[in-house]
C-alpha cells in the first residue's frame, strides 16, 4: 500500500502525484473512484507549473477510463432515473469527465511565466473537447436528457480550439485503439455524430458500436462553417446555443454556425457496407469483432443518411397528440386485452380448411358492437390493470409519449399494447426510444406494429409418440398490403428456430405452420415469417 495519501499528498510536486497514481489498485474502484476524485480537486486548489499539471493529468488518463468503463457498466442497460442508486454513479461518472476538462482548461489558465508550447496548447484543446463530450455522451449513455449548460461546455471549448488555431492540430493519443493522435475537431465531430445517431433509441450494444464507429469515423469528417447556399436539412450546430445538432432550418443565420462535413465518411460508409454484402466479416472491414455482419450492416445503413447527408423528412407527419392512453404491460396483459378474455388452454381442436385459415389471418374476427366493447374494456381492467400516459404527439405509425412516474421498468425495444383516445382496437407496439427527463418522468417513442393484431395459442408440434406440450400465447399480425407487410407471428423471445413447426390455435381452429425468418425482435419478443402447412 502506498505511503502517499491524498489527505497529505502535495499537489504542487508532480512526481509525488505520479506516484500516487501509479500505485492505484485498479481492482479496487472505490478507492480508485475516491482517489482520483480528490486527486483532481486538490489539484485544482493548489495546482503545479502548468507543464507538471497537464503530465499528472495525463498520468490519470489511463486509470480514470479504466474506472470510468466500470462504473458506466451499472448503469448502461436502462434508463437512469434521478434519486436512483445509479443516478448517483451517474453523477461520479460526469463529475469525473467534466473534472479532467477544467483541470487542462486550468493547466492554460495558469501558464503565467513559464509559457507552454503549442504542442501542449494543442493537447489541452484536445483533451477539453474530448472530456467536455464524454459527459455528453455519458447522458446519451443513460438515457437522461442533457442538462442545462454541458452542450454549452462543448461549444465553448471548442470554440476556444478554433480562436486559438489548433482545432485541427491532432495530438498523440496512447488510450486510443492503434494510438492514433486526434484533434479538437475530431473530437467534437464524434460527440456530433453520436448525437445525430439516435442514441435514445439504441440498445447497449449498438449504443456501444456507435460511439467506438463515431470515433473512429471522426477523422474522415470536419467541421465547416455555414454558406448561403447550404441545404436547410443538413445538421448543424449553433456554438452560442445549449443544444446539439439540428437540422439548419431551425437555426437564425450566424457567425456561430458550423456544419459537419462527411463527404469522405459517405465513402468509407458505402465501402464497409459494400464489404459486407460480399461477406467480408466486421473485423476486417474495422467494425469490430463483436460485430454480427447484419446487425452491423443494418445499424450502418441506417446511420448513412444522418451522418452523411441530412436530416430525413418524416415519412407521416406528427400532431400534437391530447388526453391520455391505455397502456398494456407483459405477455399476459396484451393477450387478454387483445382477446378480451382470460387464456386457457384449447380444448381437442379440429383441423379447418386453407380458405379458413387466410380469412382469419385477413380478417379475423367481425367487430364487436360498441357496448360489447365498452363491456370488454371495462372487464380486462378487472383482471389487469393498465397504465395512462399522457400522448404528447402522434402520427400514423407511432406516439410520443410521457409515462407516470409509477410506471416502472420499461425497456428499450420492449412490446407493448396500446389503445388510443380513437382507437377501435388494442394495437401491438415497439419502444423505440426512451429518455428520462430531469423531474423523473419518463419519456418513449412508441412505433406501431403494422396490422390489427390477433390474439391466438400456439404450440411446437409434437414429435411422432412423444405428449403435445401446452399452448403458450402470440399473436398473429394480418398482411397489410399498403405498405408490402405480409401476415406476422409476434412470439415470446427465444421461440423462433429456422424450419420449427408450431401448431396455432385461432376461433376453436388449429394450423400448422413453418417458421420461416427472424424479422425483428426486442426485449420480450420475436416478429418472424411463416409458411402454412398442408393438413397433416
Amino acid at each position: 500500500m502506498s505511503s502517499l495519501l491524498p489527505g497529505t499528498l502535495n499537489y504542487r510536486d508532480p512526481h509525488q502525484c505520479k506516484t500516487l497514481i501509479a500505485e492505484l489498485p485498479l481492482t479496487n474502484v472505490p478507492r480508485v473512484r475516491d482517489t482520483l476524485t480528490r486527486l483532481l480537486y486538490g489539484l485544482r486548489q493548489a495546482s503545479p507549473r502548468a507543464a507538471d499539471y497537464i503530465d499528472v493529468l495525463e498520468a490519470m488518463r489511463a486509470p480514470l477510463h479504466f474506472l470510468q468503463e466500470s462504473l458506466a457498466a451499472r448503469y448502461s442497460s436502462r434508463p437512469v432515473i434521478p434519486g436512483s442508486a445509479e443516478d448517483a454513479v451517474l453523477r461520479q461518472v460526469v463529475a469525473l469527465w467534466l473534472g479532467m476538462a477544467q483541470g487542462y482548461a486550468q493547466a492554460a489558465e495558469s501558464a503565467g511565466v513559464h509559457p507552454l508550447s503549442e504542442s501542449q496548447l494543442a493537447l489541452i484543446c484536445q483533451r477539453c473537447v474530448l472530456y467536455a463530450g464524454r459527459a455528453v455522451v455519458e447522458y446519451f449513455r443513460a438515457r437522461r436528457t442533457i442538462p442545462r449548460g454541458i452542450w454549452l461546455d462543448l461549444h465553448g471549448y471548442f470554440s476556444t480550439a478554433e480562436e486559438w488555431g489548433f482545432a485541427t492540430q491532432a495530438v498523440p493519443d496512447s488510450l486510443k485503439e492503434g494510438g492514433y493522435p486526434q484533434s479538437a475537431a475530431e473530437s467534437y465531430c464524434c460527440v456530433l455524430l453520436i448525437d445525430l445517431s439516435n442514441p435514445y433509441g439504441r440498445n447497449p450494444r449498438e449504443f456501444e458500436w456507435v460511439c467506438r464507429w463515431a470515433d473512429q469515423y471522426a477523422s474522415l469528417t470536419e467541421i465547416m462553417p455555414v454558406f448561403g447556399g447550404t441545404d436547410a436539412k443538413t445538421y448543424a450546430v449553433d456554438l452560442n446555443r445549449d443544444n446539439g445538432a439540428k437540422p439548419l432550418e431551425v437555426f437564425a443565420r450566424t457567425p456561430h454556425l458550423r456544419r459537419l462535413g462527411s463527404a469522405r465518411l459517405a465513402s468509407e460508409i458505402e465501402r464497409v457496407v459494400a464489404g459486407l454484402k460480399q461477406g467480408l466479416s466486421p473485423d476486417h472491414l474495422g467494425l469490430g469483432a463483436d460485430c454480427h455482419p447484419v446487425s452491423a450492416g443494418r445499424l450502418l445503413l441506417q446511420l448513412y443518411k444522418p451522418w452523411c447527408h441530412a436530416a430525413n423528412p418524416r415519412r407521416f407527419q406528427r400532431r400534437a397528440g391530447e388526453g391520455e392512453i391505455d397502456i398494456a404491460l407483459g405477455f399476459e396483459a396484451m393477450h387478454f386485452f387483445i382477446s378480451g378474455t382470460e387464456f386457457v388452454q384449447p380444448p381437442p381442436a379440429r383441423i379447418y380448411s386453407h380458405s379458413d385459415f387466410v380469412d382469419i389471418v385477413t380478417f379475423g374476427e367481425r367487430a364487436h358492437d360498441g357496448a360489447g366493447l365498452a363491456v370488454r374494456q371495462a372487464s380486462a381492467r378487472a383482471h389487469y390493470p393498465t397504465q395512462r400516459w399522457a400522448m404528447l404527439d402522434h402520427s400514423v405509425m407511432g406516439y410520443r409519449l410521457r409515462a407516470p412516474p409509477d410506471t416502472g421498468s420499461v425497456e428499450h425495444s420492449q412490446l407493448l399494447a396500446v389503445f388510443g383516445p380513437d382507437s377501435e382496437h388494442w394495437r401491438l407496439a415497439r419502444v423505440s426510444w426512451l429518455m428520462v427527463e430531469h423531474d423523473a418522468h419518463l419519456l418513449a417513442g412508441l412505433h406501431v406494429l403494422p396490422g390489427t393484431p390477433r390474439a391466438i395459442a400456439l404450440r411446437p408440434l409434437a414429435e411422432e409418440g412423444a405428449a403435445a406440450e401446452r399452448f403458450s400465447r402470440a399473436f398473429l399480425l394480418p398482411p397489410v398490403q399498403i405498405m408490402g407487410e405480409e401476415a406476422m407471428l409476434v412470439l415470446p423471445r427465444g421461440w423462433f428456430q429456422p424450419d420449427r413447426i408450431l401448431e396455432i390455435y385461432l376461433n376453436e381452429t388449429l394450423r400448422r405452420v413453418r417458421l420461416v425468418r427472424l424479422n425483428t425482435f426486442g426485449a420480450n419478443y420475436e416478429r418472424v415469417g411463416f409458411a402454412e402447412l398442408p393438413n397433416a
